[in-house]
């Protein structure tokens, strides 16, 4: 799945693709997906929220 969209976005002329999922340990499944389908790049960030 992941090979097939990164195809066609490089068919498409793009150049870099971008996925995020959240760095708790209930996303480790995505992150680990993720790294096996090549993405090795990881660029810390925060989400604020406020629960209302």
């Amino acid at each position: 799945m992941y090979e097939f969209a990164l195809a066609r976005m490089r068919q498409s002329g793009m150049k870099v693709a971008t996925v995020a999922t959240g760095g708790d340990p209930s996303h480790a499944p995505a992150r680990r997906a993720y790294r096996k389908a090549g993405f090795d790049v990881e660029i810390p960030s925060v989400w604020m929220c406020r629960k209302l």
